[in-house]
């Protein structure tokens, strides 16, 4: 049986800095009879105050099916934060590269975004989506890993409201060809719109992931490839949007 999500429930019970990990949490409480499968995900904290509410993601029976049950835990704060281990993935991703740092809004949500994308190569190496860059209501721009080509693209907003959902188009392994991974992204504004980004065209558009069910994105972090010297290069595979 294939678990999405460890039955090994990990809660703290503190609060923590807006854009950093929790320094002061006070206890770790963890059951004996969780599972091996699966990886944690990152460590996520109400930014003040507790958890008064929850929910699940669950997949319902799947007859002669394989089933995973549980999925997922939603934890509801009490200053109105949504928050969840991993927020918003999709399932279309490369494996290249390395996480970068998680980065906020210092407050509010992301309105905009633009691209840092490579254009076509002809017939040397393309890596197309190399970074993608967040604007917050706030003022404030934010950035996770970036690889090194391309230049970034002009900026686009939603025109009222805030980014809460997107969808990323991606090339899968072209074993032995030319590797590029994630092309291009687009996002779903609040306000119903939706803003297509200005990547590259290889590979196919994957499903949308879920919406923010209050609020909005406030935070992403890249994978990212690190040049590979004469190897083939694919810059940006992956990215985690978070809800606030």
């Amino acid at each position: 049986m294939a678990l999405s999500v460890s039955t090994t429930l990990l809660l703290t019970i503190s609060c923590c800095l807006w854009n950093t990990e929790a320094q002061n949490y006070k206890y770790v409480l963890t059951i004996p009879n969780g599972e091996p499968w699966g990886t944690w995900g990152s460590s996520e904290f109400c930014p003040e105050g507790y958890a008064n509410g929850f929910s699940l993601k669950v997949e319902s029976y799947q007859g002669k099916g394989d089933d995973s049950a549980l999925n997922g835990i939603r934890l509801y704060c009490t200053k109105g934060r949504t928050i969840e281990s991993t927020v918003g993935p999709v399932p279309n991703v490369g494996s290249w590269g390395e996480w970068g740092q998680k980065v906020f809004c210092d407050k509010g949500y992301a309105h905009g975004f633009s691209l840092k994308v490579e254009e076509r190569q002809g017939g040397n190496d393309d890596t197309a989506l190399n970074g993608i860059r967040l604007y917050c209501l706030d003022g404030t721009t934010i950035e996770s890993k970036v690889g090194p080509w391309g230049t970034w693209t002009k900026r686009q907003y939603c025109l009222t409201g805030y980014l809460v959902s997107f969808s990323l188009r991606v090339e899968p392994s072209q074993h032995g060809g030319d590797d590029t991974a994630a092309n291009n992204i687009q996002f779903t504004c609040s306000d119903g719109a939706g803003l297509m980004g200005l990547g590259m065209s290889w590979g196919e558009w994957g499903p949308w992931s879920v919406r923010c069910l209050s609020g909005g994105i406030c935070g992403l972090k890249t994978r990212v490839e690190d040049s590979q010297g004469i190897g083939d290069d694919t810059a940006l595979s992956d990215v985690h949007f978070y809800c606030c």
